[in-house]
């Protein structure tokens, strides 16, 4: 079971960044068919991996409830809006864990953009 005090957004927080993280990845898709259909260059690669990169930091944001942003400011969502991390154990766990999403982010971003310069052969 999650301790709350380890994460740092709240349920809203955490729905926007599953919504926000499927429209970039559906974008992303789209633009890797696109670019398919047109022949684009290869160097198209490169903004589709940053669409997709953020479509995957927000799906992996949500799915840890961590807001990457908000660890390296040291806040959270509170019922009264943000507020500053206070308890230096839940901070050093929430920044430990955002240093994963962006990895995990990057790496699936890497990975969705290889598949896509398959599709354009």
């Amino acid at each position: 079971m999650r301790n709350h005090r380890v994460c740092n957004i709240g349920e809203g927080g955490r729905r926007q960044r599953l919504w926000a993280g499927a429209l970039m990845i559906t974008v992303g898709i789209a633009g890797a068919l696109v670019m398919a259909l047109h022949g684009a260059s290869r160097w198209w690669l490169v903004p589709l991996f940053l669409v997709f990169w953020a479509g995957a930091l927000g799906l992996l944001q949500a799915h840890e409830q961590t807001c990457v942003a908000f660890a390296v400011l040291g806040v959270r969502e509170g019922e009264g809006g943000l507020q500053r991390e206070t308890d230096s154990t839940a901070l050093r766990k929430v920044r430990r864990r955002s240093l994963g999403v962006l990895a995990e982010s990057a790496a699936l971003g890497a990975l969705l953009t290889l598949s896509a310069a398959l599709l354009l052969g």
